[in-house]
């Protein structure tokens, strides 16, 4: 699993794989990759 992290407003999202294209569904900001959970 990968943890998305929105630095704007601190948004999280868990994903199974890693996008280079995720968004932050509340402000629209691109997402940074967090963390990688196995």
């Amino acid at each position: 699993m990968i943890e998305y992290h929105c630095p704007d407003c601190d948004y999280k999202k868990l994903d199974l794989e890693i996008r280079a294209d995720a968004r932050c569904p509340h402000c629209g900001r691109c997402m940074g990759v967090e963390e990688e959970i196995v």
